[in-house]
């Protein structure tokens, strides 16, 4: 089920921890309610996230703005925020490592394809704020944007607990970011959260080194072509107990 939330609705939704795995909130206007994130009242979100819940994030870095009730920007202006708009914080939801730089808007494209963003034909091109692939890789998640020589990308996703944010940094192209929400939660991609490694092979058989920590209890394999009309060839998981 779809439904639009206003900011009560969306305070009992994120309360709902044990809906929240079965939940995913899209917020793609850069803001968030007072309601639900805001200065001294920060842990709903992340609370919510770890217990399984999944948010969509566009527009303004994650959790950089808070709003109450009313216009965003001061009257008669285009660039200075009214002042029922508060800033929280740099850092926001994201870790400091993956939002290092908190960057204005530049809203760029970035030059090349990753893989993930290769193998699923994704088509969101707009960065408006470096999201650091390192940290990304560090914080277990998914580069699964577009990639420049800076090592930064444009579309990643960042487990917290058993869920976690799935964030396109910049502006919301409705057409491109609902298209490729959809292939990236219809196609379980979020599931592979992790230190991911990857092999390219024209042959039956590779060899393919998986890091794993202690905390490890399974491990996916997903074989990707880059044929667009047979993406997904196959996808398993094992079991995996630390020896």
């Amino acid at each position: 089920m779809v439904s639009s939330i206003d900011a009560t609705r969306l305070r009992q939704v994120l309360t709902n921890q044990q809906a929240a795995s079965r939940t995913v909130v899209v917020a793609v206007t850069g803001t968030l309610p007072d309601t639900v994130w805001g200065r001294g009242q920060t842990t709903l979100i992340d609370d919510w996230m770890s217990a399984g819940g999944t948010l969509v994030w566009a527009g303004a870095q994650p959790g950089y703005l808070s709003v109450r009730r009313g216009p965003l920007l001061a009257k008669g202006s285009a660039s200075v925020f009214a002042q029922n708009v508060t800033t929280v914080s740099k850092q926001g939801l994201l870790p400091r490592a993956v939002m290092r730089v908190p960057g204005g808007w530049t809203n760029t494209e970035l030059p090349r394809s990753g893989l993930w963003y290769k193998v699923l034909s994704l088509t969101y091109r707009q960065q408006a704020y470096p999201l650091s692939i390192a940290g990304i890789n560090k914080a277990h998640g998914l580069v699964l944007g577009q990639v420049d020589p800076w090592k930064t990308t444009n579309i990643a996703f960042v487990p917290k607990g058993r869920g976690g944010i799935l964030v396109f940094a910049g502006a919301d192209t409705a057409d491109q970011l609902g298209a490729d929400t959809a292939k990236l939660l219809q196609g379980k991609v979020l599931d592979a959260s992790g230190v991911p490694s990857s092999v390219v092979t024209q042959t039956p058989r590779a060899k393919l080194i998986v890091a794993v920590t202690n905390k490890t209890t399974r491990v996916g394999l997903i074989a990707l072509s880059d044929n667009a009309q047979s993406n997904w060839l196959h996808q398993k998981d094992w079991p995996w107990r630390s020896p």
